[in-house]
């Protein structure tokens, strides 16, 4: 609540401030030398950061701690007081086992008077029975499906201009549009998150770099393929420039000058010599062996002591594989054969076909039939150019009338022209 004091001093501010008709925030504040006088709060920064919030959960944790520790040293700190014994159960007349006696008659006689006021307060008949019964029951009927009414369908129409099979499909239709703008409408109002709306774009950018990737790698495939045609070359060019580099080598090219034959002396070892006689060269008739080589060749050659049992299996494959490839070729043959006894009755039927008088005289039939056709398109087109003929004749002949025949003004004029002469002679 403000008090009155304040109250008049905001008032008289803000008359000041409203009177004015040309304010400015600067000489408005340089009127007041302190904020307290301005009479409004100023806004200042929130100090969330000066909250030491460590400090805070350290002081609880040493709470916890110590309230255990309060915990353990009340339960190590505990001690046992016994109850104070009777000194009556002791005396001679008091003996313990006739005092736990008489506990067990006043705990019987406890009981029944419990029962009693039980008994007492029941009624005749209990619902205890029923609601049991009802209980199972309930259980029982749970795991049976439920019990819905009769379907009841509506009246049909004795008349109607629409057919129901297009109404049905015209409303399932317009469902459909309803929803797909709904849920085109939530889609633009709905947004993601902003790091996994981060994550779609680059996903976009990354798919739609990857297609113009693509799209430009088949463009120039498709550029590679196209046969790009070459201009025609200018062939004097050509030959002009082939003529000067002739020239210019010609000029720089040094005639050839004779030298005397230079000869070195022999070598003596014959190794190096390079013999041009096959039979004078010792390492042709001495060639070097490979005794490795040798051993291994002479082994394949000679048969083995012992043949392993291997190789009558292999025998008996062979003779297998055999069989298979010559089966296989007779059946091929007999194949080949029965498609060229197959061509030769095809052709032999299409011969019969062709030349059967039937189709000989359909051809016949259509020939005819074509060439009356001919004649008759010829027939029409000759009285065609006839008519125009003879309608260009008629129009040449009723224009040279028409050019010939006097206008009727030329004729009055000329009888007026001559009764003029006359009345002058």
């Amino acid at each position: 609540m403000f008090n009155k004091e304040n109250n008049n001093s905001m008032y008289k501010t803000f008359t000041n401030f409203n009177t004015t008709t040309n304010y400015n925030s600067n000489n408005f504040i340089d009127k007041f030398n302190k904020k307290s006088d301005i009479n409004f709060t100023v806004p200042e920064p929130f100090n969330f950061l000066k909250k030491n919030y460590h400090e805070k959960k350290l002081t609880k944790i040493q709470e916890i701690l110590e309230e255990r520790q309060k915990t353990e040293n009340a339960i190590f700190n505990h001690k046992f007081k016994p109850n104070l014994y009777d000194p009556k159960m002791f005396n001679a007349n008091g003996n313990l086992k006739n005092r736990m006696e008489k506990e067990k008659m006043h705990r019987n006689n406890r009981i029944e008077l419990k029962k009693k006021e039980i008994q007492a307060s029941l009624c005749p008949f209990s619902f205890y029975d029923i609601d049991e019964k009802k209980y199972k029951d309930k259980l029982a009927q749970e795991c049976l499906p439920p019990k819905f009414l009769p379907f009841k369908a509506n009246p049909i129409k004795w008349r109607s201009q629409v057919k129901l099979s297009e109404g049905i499909l015209n409303n399932e239709l317009a469902r459909k549009e309803r929803n797909l703008k709904r849920a085109q409408e939530l889609l633009a109002e709905s947004s993601l998150p902003p790091r996994m709306e981060m994550h779609e774009k680059h996903k976009r950018l990354r798919i739609e770099e990857e297609k113009k990737i693509e799209i430009q790698k088949l463009k120039k495939e498709k550029e590679n393929r196209l046969f790009k045609h070459k201009p025609p070359p200018d062939f004097k060019k050509l030959q002009e420039k082939f003529i000067k580099n002739l020239e210019k080598n010609k000029k720089l090219a040094k005639p050839i000058s004779p030298e005397p034959f230079t000869f070195h002396q022999p070598k003596k070892k014959a190794e190096l010599c390079n013999y041009l006689d096959f039979e004078n060269d010792p390492k042709a008739k001495n060639p070097k062996k490979n005794k490795t080589v040798e051993k291994i060749r002479k082994d394949m050659l000679k048969k083995p002591e012992i043949e392993p049992a291997t190789t009558k299996g292999l025998t008996l494959l062979m003779k297998v594989r055999r069989d298979e490839i010559e089966n296989r070729k007779k059946k091929e043959e007999e194949i080949l054969r029965e498609n060229e006894q197959r061509k030769k009755r095809h052709q032999e039927f299409n011969d019969k076909v062709r030349n059967s008088e039937v189709i000989i005289r359909n051809k016949k039939w259509k020939k005819e039939m074509e060439e009356k056709n001919k004649n008759i398109l010829e027939a029409k087109k000759q009285e065609r150019i006839n008519e125009i003929k003879q309608y260009k004749n008629n129009m040449e002949i009723i224009n040279q009338k028409i050019n010939n025949r006097p206008l009727m003004m030329e004729s009055v004029v000329k009888e007026k022209d001559v009764n003029a002469m006359n009345d002058v002679k």
